[in-house]
């Protein structure tokens, strides 16, 4: 993965979440009553799911540069985002329970790999 690939990769990481979080409090209502009734916390929300779901562009990351020679295609780039997303808002319905959503994290980034590594020994 280039600097460049890993810059837009990052930003859209971050750009990605923070619309994600939004919607699931502007228009779905689904943080805490407390804020807002459910529809609020922006600033609150955004920053703790950035950092809760950071394992997945940095695995992502590592991935890609450990085990590629050449820079990955952009389109694989994007799945992981895709991927990102999903867990994203899974992670929503599933925020009651944050141990059920690390292993969610970590069933990705093991899924992510395992197709990575085949390839990768296949090659040698």
């Amino acid at each position: 993965m280039t600097a460049k690939q890993t810059a837009w990769f990052l930003t859209a990481y971050v750009a990605l979440v923070a619309v994600a979080v939004w919607f699931n409090l502007a228009v779905l209502c689904q943080g805490d009553a407390k804020y807002d009734g459910g529809c609020g916390g922006f600033g609150i929300y955004i920053p703790l799911w950035q950092i809760f779901l950071a394992p997945l562009p940095l695995a992502a990351i590592v991935l890609e540069w450990k085990h590629r020679a050449t820079p990955p295609p952009a389109s694989r780039l994007v799945i992981y985002l895709a991927g990102i997303l999903v867990i994203a808002e899974a992670g929503f319905l599933l925020i009651e329970k944050f141990p059920v959503l690390m292993v969610v994290e970590a069933t990705a980034i093991v899924v992510a790999a395992l197709p990575r590594r085949r390839a990768v020994s296949e090659r040698r």
